[in-house]
């Protein structure tokens, strides 16, 4: 999927990873909405001019995300979400 430059509304969104089939645990990631669809983002990458992108993102289930009054986020994800950048 392209990303088109722009600024990004980014909330904060607690899920379970796991990776290979295994879980990792809880984490704390950033999310965006691309054209109404919630997204987490795993990676981010700079242009030149300094203007981040998510590189690395994962399309989430809107039915899935429950509302959040903590802190240090918004949303919890209920499903987990399978790591897919490769780790040797």
């Amino acid at each position: 999927m392209g990303m088109e430059k722009k600024k990004w509304q980014v909330t904060k969104v607690r899920h379970l990873m796991t990776r290979s089939g295994q879980m990792l645990g809880h984490c704390n990631s950033d999310m965006v909405f691309i054209e109404g669809a919630p997204f987490v983002v795993l990676e981010w990458g700079d242009y030149p001019d300094g203007e981040s992108v998510p590189l690395v993102t994962v399309q989430l289930d809107p039915k899935q995300l429950d509302r959040l009054d903590w802190d240090e986020a918004e949303y919890m994800y209920q499903s987990p979400i399978e790591d897919p950048v490769r780790h040797n």
